[in-house]
């Protein structure tokens, strides 16, 4: 039987496997929070079962080893419950960091990071959306269309990273019920 807790796993686990199959890498901030010397480091970003907070996500610990930007949260954002159907709404958030910064009007490279996370995220969502509309089934689940996408990107505060989201949802395969057992019952 397929719970909401399986189906976030098999989302995630689908995840991991295509950024690793694709090498999708993007820019790690600075672990230390300053982004005057940044590291050149691309990673792929990691998958988690978990969701922001709305209103305070640019300030979520996300966990000792975890980086600060690029991430992608898997979660629930509400499940229903019939007799022969079963569905749950998922929300998958993405964290990107500005891969480059503004130059000065010198023509050398400022500390200040430029737009370009915002393009880094939306490439990144569209990318997901494609992987999952190619898949159309992940593990026990069958995605619902459409898919919605959208980006959280009147936080000022949350500049130099970009936030943005999917939401989606899917139908659960149900176990067979024993329909003559309920009649007799």
């Amino acid at each position: 039987m397929y719970t909401p807790v399986t189906t976030l796993r098999d989302i995630k686990e689908f995840l991991e496997a295509k950024l690793k199959e694709h090498n999708y890498t993007l820019q790690a901030a600075p672990r230390d929070g300053t982004y005057d010397h940044r590291e050149d480091k691309q990673i792929i970003p990691p998958v988690r079962i978990a969701a922001m907070p709305h209103e305070n996500f640019a300030y979520m610990p996300v966990g000792e080893l975890f980086p600060s930007a690029p991430y992608i949260l898997v979660s629930m954002d509400k499940s229903n419950t019939a007799a022969d159907d079963r569905s749950m709404d998922v929300l998958i958030q993405c964290c990107v960091f500005s891969t480059a910064n503004y130059a000065n009007q010198d023509e050398r490279e400022s500390n200040v990071p430029d737009e370009l996370a915002e393009i880094d995220l939306l490439n990144l969502l569209e990318w997901i959306q494609q992987r999952i509309i190619e898949a159309h089934k992940i593990g026990g689940a069958t995605v619902d269309y459409p898919i919605q996408m959208g980006s959280y990107g009147s936080k000022t505060y949350t500049y130099p990273k970009a936030y943005g989201y999917l939401s989606f949802s899917v139908n659960l395969i149900q176990p067979e019920i024993n329909r003559d057992w309920i009649n007799n019952y």
